[in-house]
């Protein structure tokens, strides 16, 4: 399935850091590409950050008009100490996305917090599209995408999926895909099990509604149950429903239409116009920087058997689909080009099977030490030798008299405590000392050629809000022990809980928690 590019309003300060597939135990793995700090030059790699201990707000809600958003963990004096959440204000044309990591092989790099657009004016965003094998692997292919995604339907049908850090959107409404970790946004609650800014911003605008909460959650629960109430998964499905609901004289709302029709539409947040051909020329160059930019990242992050957050690189499966994706960018970064062309020869040592011949011809050698057991013989021509310790009964005396001696050695157990105490050196940055060994690993980052405009050149009435200042971390907070298992929200029923209302939009709670304004975040 090949995922297409898209139009992208960038968000103000940002600048966007190419994502590349990577070796891993299992092949390759796909890193994330996200949007960094444009002032900032230099990458911080971090070891793996303690699971979250967020549990949604601990004080009221200053007012109807702010969000909560989620604490996390930050690096603070060489160890993990927890910044609490806390209450920001919010903006309905603008989306508060709250700090988080994103993996790489070196390490974990830290996103502070920052505001982005909704999603109607984040661009274009074109549909996916799946490619017979023997269509793309012809070296003339080209492709232009033409059918893009609703966006004002777009978060009606996104679910999030906490374990692989993605949005999914379209059809993942069949209980099956609640097992495998997809779930409907509304199901997260304030960072427990994930976050997702997309939906907190949505619930920010339907905040006068009472029953949105109820009508979201109805909706979600009609589609897991009535296949016809889905969004189609192809073109070709769509057109026949449309079809079928004009005859019937029912509503048919699109989820993907053509390019054309939208670019002429006047009602779209996003507005179109023709690319003069230097600009093609300037968006063609732009592209081999983006490859070239991608291949750098993916050698500065390599793994390294002197880095800890290193992981092991595996032979890659060149059958697998995702191993060919990566030749393409491999064209622009020569030095790459070595361990990747690597996987595609395992062929070569299909010629040297016959060599396990070879020990075939040689099994008499095993034979030869057959003549040499007589050896062992020797030793039992003198026993007689451990006889004389037997003449020499009193000397034993000697060492009866020297067990202070064997003492000493007693003394000395001592110093395997060092090492003892050595395997607890990684426990000591806790309190923190040893800051040598926690030193964060850091690498100048190159310039990506993918950059927003500073926020105080933004056009007027697009420059963002002021960035929020976010409470100071509270060292006292231990993390709790990484499981695997870190549990997952409960599924949509029916006849949920009356746990849908949070303090987020309940003003009635403010009053009985005014008491609790001092307490953390």
């Amino acid at each position: 399935l090949w995922i297409s590019g898209v139009w992208r309003a960038m968000p103000p300060d940002r600048e966007w850091v190419s994502g590349y597939w990577a070796q891993s135990d299992r092949g390759f793995q796909w890193m994330s590409g996200y949007w960094a700090d444009e002032q900032t030059t230099e990458t911080v790699y971090l070891p793996e950050p303690p699971d979250s201990v967020e549990a949604g707000p601990n004080i009221a809600q200053p007012s109807p008009d702010q969000i909560w958003a989620p604490g996390c963990w930050v690096w603070h004096e060489g160890r993990y100490a927890w910044r609490p959440g806390y209450w920001v204000t919010a903006h309905a044309n603008w989306i508060w996305v709250p700090s988080h990591y994103v993996f790489s092989p070196r390490g974990y790099v830290y996103c502070e917090g920052y505001w982005d657009y909704p999603v109607e004016y984040r661009g274009v965003l074109f549909a996916p599209v799946y490619f017979e094998p023997r269509v793309y692997a012809r070296a003339s292919f080209r492709f232009a995408p033409a059918i893009v995604i609703n966006l004002s339907l777009f978060s009606d049908h996104l679910f999030v999926r906490p374990s692989y850090h993605h949005y999914y959107f379209g059809d993942y409404y069949a209980p099956r895909y609640y097992d495998d970790g997809f779930y409907a946004s509304f199901s997260l609650r304030f960072g427990r099990f994930g976050y997702d800014p997309i939906h907190v911003n949505e619930r920010y605008r339907h905040r006068d509604d009472p029953d949105w909460d109820h009508h979201v959650r109805q909706t979600f629960l009609d589609r897991r149950e009535h296949e016809d109430a889905r969004p189609p998964r192809t073109l070709a499905l769509q057109t026949a429903r449309s079809t079928s609901r004009e005859r019937s004289g029912e509503l048919s709302v699109a989820v993907v239409t053509s390019f054309d029709q939208m670019a002429k539409r006047k009602d779209q947040p996003v507005r179109f116009q023709p690319v003069a051909k230097d600009e093609k020329q300037e968006f063609v160059k732009r592209e081999k920087d983006i490859e070239q930019f991608r291949g750098d990242r993916r050698i500065l992050e390599a793994p390294a058997p002197g880095r800890p957050n290193a992981r092991p690189s595996a032979t890659p499966d060149p059958a697998r689909p995702d191993n060919k994706p990566d030749a393409r960018p491999d064209r622009t970064n020569p030095p790459d080009n070595k361990p990747d062309v690597s996987p595609g020869r395992p062929n070569k040592p299909d010629p040297s099977p016959p060599k396990p011949d070879r020990p075939d011809v040689n099994p008499p050698k095993p034979n030869r030490p057959d003549p040499t057991p007589p050896k062992p013989d020797r030793p039992d021509a003198n026993p007689p030798k451990p006889s004389k310790p037997d003449s020499t009964p009193p000397k034993p005396d000697k060492p009866d008299a020297d067990p202070a001696k064997p003492n000493k050695p007693d003394s000395t157990p001592a110093k395997p405590d060092k090492p003892d105490a050595s395997p607890g050196k990684p426990n000591k940055p806790d309190a923190g000392p040893a800051k040598a060994d926690q030193q964060p690993d850091k690498a100048n980052r190159p310039k990506s050629p993918i950059a927003a405009k500073p926020a105080d050149q933004a056009d007027k009435g697009r420059a963002p809000p002021k960035r929020p200042e976010p409470p100071k971390p509270d060292p006292k907070v231990e993390p709790k022990p990484r499981g695997n298992d870190r549990g997952r929200p409960d599924s949509p029923q029916a006849n949920p809980r009356d746990n849908s209302k949070d303090d987020s939009n309940d003003k009635s709670k403010g009053k009985d928690k005014e008491k609790d304004k001092k307490g953390g975040g």
